[in-house]
C-alpha cells in the first residue's frame, strides 16, 4: 500500500522483500476459518503495486550496505513483528510451536493443544484445530478473551468458539511446564496439571526495531509503518502506509 501511494505521487519505488513472496503475515491471517478471501488481499495489493511500477525484489533481505547502494531519498520501513516468548518455567523451545507454526504446518487430528493467549491469534488459531480434528484449550491471563478486537468481530468469535466446543480458561496463569503437562494457576483454584501433546504460543508480537537502529546513522529520513511501529491488525498498517506515503 505504501508503494501504490508513493507511485501514484510520482515517485519511483523499489520494494525488498526477504520472503519468496510478498504478502507479510497476510497469508497465514488467511488460514483460520472464515477468513480464506484474506489471502486474494495480498495477491491484489502486489499486482496493483507492479502494475503501477513498482520494482519488487523478493528473496532480497534489506541491509544497510544494500540500502547504501541503492540510495533512496526516503526508506519506509514494513519490517514487521517478531513472537513474544513468556519467561516461563521448564518452556524449552523444543515443547512449544507458535500459532503461526501451526498455521503454517497444518495440525495432528487428535491431539491435546493447550494454547497459551486467548486473543485474537489465539482464538482463530483454537478454531483452525478443533477444525481439523484437535481438542485445543485457549488459557488467557486477563479477565476475557479476544480483547484486542472490535465488539461485533469479538461477538462472532465467541460464538463460533462455543460453536466448536473449545474449552477456554481467563484470568488464568501458566505457571510452569513440565513433562507432558502444564500447570495452570487460578485465584480461587488449586493448581490444575493439564496434559497436553501440543503447547502453542499466541502471546502477542514486540515490533521489530533492529534495522531501524542499523539506519538510523545513515542521512536519510527512515519511517516505521505496519508491525514494526505497533500496529497489531491489517487497517492499521494500510492507513499508517497510506498516511506516511502521502507526506512524502
Amino acid at each position: 500500500m505504501a508503494a501504490c501511494t508513493a507511485l501514484r505521487r510520482g515517485h519511483r519505488v523499489t520494494v525488498l522483500e526477504k520472503e519468496a513472496a510478498c504478502g507479510g503475515k497476510i497469508p497465514l491471517a488467511a488460514r483460520p476459518p472464515f477468513k480464506e478471501e484474506l489471502a486474494g488481499y495480498a495477491v491484489w495489493l502486489e499486482r496493483q503495486a507492479r502494475d503501477l511500477g513498482a520494482d519488487i525484489r523478493c528473496s532480497t533481505k534489506a541491509t544497510p550496505s544494500l540500502v547504501s547502494e541503492l540510495a533512496p531519498d526516503v526508506v519506509l520501513l514494513a519490517v514487521g513483528s517478531e513472537p513474544v516468548i513468556p519467561p516461563i518455567p521448564g518452556l524449552a523451545p523444543e515443547r512449544f510451536l507458535l500459532a503461526e507454526q501451526v498455521l503454517q504446518q497444518g495440525p495432528t487430528p487428535g491431539q491435546d493443544v493447550l494454547i497459551i493467549g486467548g486473543g485474537l491469534v489465539g482464538c482463530e488459531t483454537a478454531l483452525f484445530l478443533a477444525r481439523n480434528g484437535c481438542h485445543p484449550l485457549v488459557a488467557e491471563m486477563r479477565e476475557d478473551l479476544c480483547m484486542d478486537i472490535e465488539p461485533r468481530s469479538r461477538a462472532v468469535m465467541l460464538l463460533h468458539l462455543k460453536e466448536y466446543g473449545i474449552r477456554t480458561l481467563i484470568s488464568c496463569r501458566v505457571d510452569r511446564i513440565g513433562e507432558g503437562e502444564a500447570v495452570l494457576c487460578r485465584a480461587g483454584h488449586a493448581e490444575e496439571h493439564l496434559p497436553c501433546s501440543r503447547i502453542v504460543l499466541a502471546t502477542g508480537y514486540r515490533p521489530r526495531t533492529a534495522l531501524a537502529e542499523a539506519l538510523r546513522g545513515m542521512a536519510v529520513p527512515v519511517h516505521s509503518i505496519g508491525d514494526c511501529h505497533g500496529g497489531t491488525r491489517i487497517c492499521d498498517a494500510v492507513w499508517q502506509a497510506t498516511a506516511t506515503a502521502e507526506t512524502i
